[in-house]
């Protein structure tokens, strides 16, 4: 793996990883300890600041003992129903414990013939209502552009979101 950027958010309400070259097989996207300034606003992921609906992702999310599913396609990977997949929560909470972590990772991003496959996993606590949040994914980017940007995005309400201390979002290439 080869790190290609590493940020620590504070107070921002987007922000983009631009210039993705295709020399790798595939992108991870990793974030820990994101906590929001305000409850009920969620982020969501777009690849090339695509809006189309050319994102299909199915999955389930459990809350504390119940299970959910989801899917469908969407303008973003912020599937309905799954409580959004990027660095989603409620309050201010900067509890070690109560901020969101998740993962993805892209497959044949650099490809102009492919569609994209992409899976991940995040969770957090809901702060309101103390209940642990974890949701698992799987979709495809229904474009055959080469990926050369990833864009996270406020997707609703009007929070900022920042990194805990000693916490950072980071994409590498795996090659």
């Amino acid at each position: 793996m080869t790190l290609i950027s590493e940020t620590v958010a504070s107070s921002i309400s987007s922000l983009d990883f631009t210039g993705i070259s295709g020399s790798h097989k595939q992108l991870l996207l990793i974030w820990t300890g994101i906590i929001h300034s305000t409850g009920g606003s969620g982020f969501g992921i777009r690849f090339n600041s695509d809006s189309g609906s050319n994102y299909s992702s199915f999955g389930i999310r459990f809350q504390d003992s119940t299970a959910s599913n989801f899917g469908g396609d969407d303008t973003s990977i912020t599937p309905t129903g799954s409580g959004l997949f990027y660095p989603y929560g409620f309050g201010i909470d900067t509890s070690t414990n109560k901020n969101s972590t998740g993962k993805l990772l892209i497959d044949n991003y650099a490809s102009t013939t492919k569609q994209k496959y992409y899976t991940g996993s995040w969770n957090f606590t809901e702060s309101f209502v103390a209940a642990r949040t974890v949701g698992v994914l799987e979709g495809t980017y229904l474009s055959t552009s080469a990926i050369t940007s990833i864009n996270i995005f406020r997707a609703g309400g009007s929070a900022t979101f920042s990194n805990l201390a000693n916490t950072t979002i980071r994409l590498y290439g795996v090659s």
